[in-house]
């Protein structure tokens, strides 16, 4: 069915769904520090288009979450089935691609939290106090992750960082913010622009903060950075101003949420016959979640055919 979609934003999920696969394949440190606002990105559209269809509706609100939790269920028991699968007819638990099909699974876990905390927000009408969490989970979240050796002179588990709370609920407020500043006025294509350039400017900064960090603390160091905080928002925010609103049909479904889900499962059976990087195992993905798309389309069609 078509409907009326953001053309910009569409593009900036393609472009973010190459960098998630930049992040765990490609082997320049400079890439993988520019894609860690993929991530952010992610969840500050999460947080847009909730808003965008629900617009502070509970129910909607709780059905929405409803259906993307036991999607969450099914994509979780499939992946875990599969991934033990594979181990034990490879007999490979530590070679190919690092923790299996699982690692990129933490977002659907992360967003459910974070769906269920705003859904009881609204519904219990304290959503607003959230907003006063945005600056000190986000401060949090940088002191626990790429700022940790440097104030607390020690690693911290990467997950103590990653997660619904510290990640995913400040930049999915800041989504729905973002989507109400949009609706409440109309903004000049000039300023889109600003926005846009500004959000490279964040993006290419990613780079340099992480070696600054790096040639401090000659330490490995977290995943969001505090350029990539004014990043994922100022892209997200001119994107979603010069993105021309069009009638079209999302082609098979969501693609970019199919190549986040699959692209460690792809690569983990690619790596057998290919050295892995960013580019293969998108495309390869890529291709992968269109071929799913198709499958769900025909099986769909299949079961209108049986009900008429």
């Amino acid at each position: 069915m078509e409907r009326e979609r953001n053309l910009g934003i569409d593009i900036l999920k393609f472009v973010c769904a190459f960098l998630v696969c930049a992040v765990h394949f490609s082997p320049s440190p400079y890439l993988r520090a520019i894609a860690r606002v993929a991530v952010p990105v992610f969840f500050l559209l999460s947080g847009y288009f909730t808003e965008n269809s629900c617009k502070q509706d509970a129910h909607k609100i709780g059905k929405k979450n409803l259906k993307f939790f036991i999607k969450t269920v099914i994509v979780l028991a499939i992946f875990v089935s599969l991934h033990f699968l594979f181990l034990t007819l490879t007999k490979d638990l530590t070679g190919g691609v690092k923790k299996g099909f699982l690692f990129p699974l933490w977002y659907l876990v992360a967003l459910v939290v974070v769906n269920l905390i705003y859904y009881l927000a609204v519904k219990f009408k304290f959503e607003k106090f959230l907003h006063y969490l945005i600056l000190p989970l986000l401060v949090v979240s940088l002191m626990l992750g790429s700022y940790s050796t440097l104030i607390f002179k020690t690693d911290f588990i990467l997950y103590l960082s990653r997660n619904g709370l510290f990640t995913g609920l400040p930049f999915f407020l800041l989504g729905v913010i973002t989507n109400r500043m949009l609706a409440k006025k109309s903004y000049s294509k000039t300023f889109g622009l600003f926005l846009l350039l500004l959000g490279a400017f964040f993006v290419i900064l990613q780079v340099f903060e992480k070696n600054y960090l790096l040639a401090l603390l000659n330490d490995s160091v977290g995943d969001i950075y505090l350029s990539t905080i004014f990043a994922a928002l100022f892209l997200v925010g001119g994107t979603a101003i010069l993105g021309p609103q069009l009638r079209y049909k999302a082609l098979f479904g969501d693609l970019t949420f199919d190549i986040y889900i699959f692209h460690a499962a792809v690569a983990r059976v690619l790596n057998f016959f290919l050295p892995l990087n960013a580019l293969n195992v998108f495309l390869f993905t890529l291709f992968f979640s269109i071929l799913f798309e198709l499958i769900k389309l025909l099986f769909k069609k299949l079961l209108q055919k049986k009900r008429t």
